[in-house]
């Protein structure tokens, strides 16, 4: 079972991750595309050139998943996909509750 836990959204062409309490996180506008097709992609601290985590399709092919830290949180790709699109503004990040 999963919780929602944040939010994505575009800014500026790039995609900002924001996890309740925690800062921003973002994927660049460039490996957004690279992430579309398959390949795994850098997260990083917003601000900061250091990536901090990784995001990827899953398995399944359903969702994008993103590790930040120790940490991983998913998104139904359609919803991730709607936002990529401009269909929406945003959507939800969910976590697995333990």
């Amino acid at each position: 079972e999963f919780d929602k836990i944040g939010r994505l959204f575009l800014e500026g062409g790039d995609l900002v991750i924001k996890i309740d309490g925690l800062p921003f996180y973002g994927v660049t506008a460039r490996d957004i595309k690279r992430l579309l097709d398959g390949e795994v992609v850098d997260v990083r601290e917003t601000g900061g050139h250091s990536p901090i985590g990784t995001a990827r399709p899953s398995m399944s092919g359903k969702g994008i998943n993103f590790r930040i830290g120790e940490r991983f949180y998913t998104v139904p790709k359609r919803n991730f996909h709607a936002v990529i699109m401009g269909e929406v503004r945003k959507a939800a990040v969910f976590a697995a509750n333990a």
